[in-house]
């Protein structure tokens, strides 16, 4: 159960890891080629605000879920590692 209960968290880590920094580097990389390809300045004032945004979910998604994740498999293991050494007096 244990070794499930890793792999699927280490799972989950890598996909919104993956997934954020693929939304960050296709928004960037979109952002660049409108303003170069364009060549309108008024672009970016009127994006700005949307691009920051995006950027922002896909940083806080990218570094926040590995890093919970990480600590909820610290928890869970630590759980399971501590929960067959209770204090039992074995009936008497």
């Amino acid at each position: 159960m244990r070794s499930n209960l890793v792999g699927a968290l280490d799972w989950l880590s890598h996909w919104v890891f993956v997934g954020a920094l693929t939304l960050f580097l296709a928004v960037n990389l979109a952002a660049v080629a409108a303003v170069v390809i364009g060549r309108d300045r008024r672009i970016v004032d009127r994006w700005t605000t949307r691009w920051l945004a995006t950027n922002l979910v896909a940083l806080g998604a990218g570094a926040g879920v590995p890093l919970l994740v990480s600590l909820v498999k610290l928890i869970v293991l630590a759980a399971l590692a501590g929960g067959g050494s209770g204090t039992h007096s074995g009936g008497k």
